[in-house]
């Protein structure tokens, strides 16, 4: 049972060690809040109004937009770096719509770990998935940590279907 990011931890070592007589005898999977499909941006930051940067009525909530405009600008920039997805796990399951063929081409493990790109693990990845009796993902009703919450079930953003 793998909880947020230990989801994530807990798939790859059934896909990367369940085979024949080595690694963990694992018959069923359970992940809660993970981000199978990596994340778009910070949850709460999805959506950063121009004008709320500039609102001086509302101290509080231009703080936290400003917060948010360079949380989401910094990780936009850095985050194919490898030295960034080597410092910052996080980094390693930022997957954008807007930039999947950045993210096929740089990211450094999610692509690999769903096999959306080709690797000489790929049958072995798919092959030690299936054999497990259940795998069961939970996603929270109320997530306030993965956006979009959707990817707690392999879900996407409509705008990253490509």
């Amino acid at each position: 049972m793998g909880f947020s990011q230990g989801g994530i931890i807990s798939r790859f070592i059934v896909q990367e060690c369940l085979s024949g007589d080595i690694g963990p005898k694992t018959r069923n999977l359970i992940t809660v809040g993970t981000p199978h499909m990596g994340v778009e941006t910070f949850a709460g930051c999805e959506i950063v109004e121009l004008e709320m940067l500039f609102n001086f009525f509302d101290p509080q909530a231009m703080m936290n937009s400003a917060t948010c405009y360079i949380l989401n600008y910094l990780t936009h920039l850095t985050y194919f770096l490898p030295f960034m997805q080597n410092t910052l796990t996080t980094n390693n399951y930022v997957r954008q719509g807007e930039k999947l063929d950045e993210y096929y081409e740089y990211q450094m493990f999610l692509p690999f770990l769903n096999n959306e790109v080709f690797h000489p693990d790929f049958a072995r990845y798919r092959n030690n998935i299936m054999k497990l009796n259940s795998f069961t993902m939970v996603q929270w009703d109320d997530d306030s940590v993965l956006f979009p919450r959707e990817t707690a079930h392999f879900g996407q953003l409509s705008n990253a279907d490509g």
